[in-house]
């Protein structure tokens, strides 16, 4: 067994980077790792970057995060993995970020999320420590919401522009 299997086999965690930001996310949530260049960008929808096709001609919508966890149009330099996540609702999420590290759980200690960064609009259940530095707890599935819920504000504020601009009928 290579060594790459041997961390993943051991793991209980997949830490993603999005620029200096990272969150962990169970291992069990982590499904394929994609390469960024297999993104069909003809396929955009939304705030989605495109599609990619996973599996037997199932595909799934491919989202960007910037380090401030904002949705962006286009994955930045740095990020050229295309994790696909479960959503919670047998589908899959597919997010392009910069790194994916295998983690066994002991490597992480638990803090719960501070009173003043409590908010229905994160996806994050928790904070964690990770080798002197805070990283975000979160799922799959709070994930697919974040970013469905940022993508249908995002596309609201888009309609209320082009209203505004009174280029919309």
């Amino acid at each position: 067994m290579t060594e790459l299997a041997q961390q993943f086999q051991a793991a209980q965690y997949a830490a993603l980077s999005f620029g200096r930001f990272r969150v962990v996310v169970p291992l069990q949530d982590l499904h394929s790792l994609e390469p960024v260049l297999d993104v069909d960008t003809q396929q955009r929808n939304g705030h989605s970057i495109g599609s990619i096709e996973l599996r037997a001609g199932c595909s799934a919508r491919v989202y960007c995060l910037d380090e401030l966890f904002s949705l962006c149009d286009a994955p930045p330099s740095d990020q050229r993995i295309c994790a696909v996540l479960d959503d919670g609702a047998e589908g899959q999420l597919c997010l392009v970020c910069g790194t994916v590290e295998a983690l066994p759980g002991e490597v992480l200690t638990d803090f719960p999320m501070p009173a003043c960064m409590t908010s229905a609009a994160t996806p994050l259940a928790g904070l964690a420590l990770l080798a002197g530095r805070v990283v975000g707890r979160t799922s799959g599935a709070a994930l697919a919401q974040f970013v469905a819920a940022g993508s249908a504000a995002a596309e609201a504020i888009y309609c209320a522009e082009q209203l505004l601009d009174g280029t919309l009928v």
